[in-house]
């Protein structure tokens, strides 16, 4: 499947945020778009 322009476009910028690590998992947060996300289990992550 060919990739285009519209395809491959990046989403504006968030803005300000945080991405955390600790051993139970990562989370990050948007600031200005008041979101936080959680992923549990680090070690799991791309596998």
């Amino acid at each position: 499947m060919p990739l285009d322009a519209q395809a491959l476009a990046l989403k504006p910028a968030a803005g300000s945020g945080a991405l955390r690590y600790t051993s139970d998992g990562i989370w990050t947060s948007a600031h200005d778009v008041h979101t936080l996300s959680w992923w549990a289990d680090p070690a799991a992550i791309g596998n």
